[in-house]
């Protein structure tokens, strides 16, 4: 019972800190920013729900902030990687509660 606390309030955590990184605005983001001709490609931020966070908590092992191939062996995966890099970024990952 303390044990499964623990992993709660672990999870939580870290849960709350992946929200501090992804969302420096707060939770909704500013959508795609024209280029103004700097030569850059714009920075792009998505929005991103606890679920899609608690995905990439669960199953990114190498702490980059996406999962892969080696860290995620299912038949959805290329579903979900929809610009078909090769990794499910926190945008990409399922937006409900799932049972992957």
């Amino acid at each position: 019972m303390k044990k499964n606390l623990l992993n709660k309030i672990f999870l939580t955590a870290v849960i709350s800190a992946l929200l501090l990184i992804f969302s420096p605005g707060g939770f909704a983001q500013e959508a795609a920013k024209p280029d103004e001709g700097d030569g850059e490609a714009p920075d792009i931020e998505y929005e991103v729900n606890i679920n899609q966070i608690a995905f990439i908590v669960k199953y990114d092992t190498d702490g980059n902030g996406k999962v892969d191939t080696k860290e995620f062996i299912g038949k959805h995966f290329k579903n979900m990687d929809k610009n078909g890099d090769g990794f499910i970024e926190p945008h990409e990952a399922p937006e409900g509660q799932t049972a992957y």
